[in-house]
């Protein structure tokens, strides 16, 4: 499974995979707020990535 993040507002949906910065699924969000979500994402990268492998190395 690619390292993703789900993000969620109201009833819109976003699925980015944070290592390519790949919008994966999408659903009711706009292109603006896409791209603000694709640079918080890319800015935090390290530590998502980093985040992610501790969450599943304990499961």
């Amino acid at each position: 499974m690619p390292i993703h993040i789900h993000i969620e507002k109201g009833d819109s949906y976003a699925r980015i995979e944070i290592t390519t910065l790949k919008i994966t699924d999408k659903y009711k969000i706009k292109n603006k707020d896409l791209n603000i979500l694709l640079k918080i994402v890319e800015k935090h990268q390290k530590t998502l990535i980093g985040a992610w492998n501790e969450y599943f190395s304990q499961t």
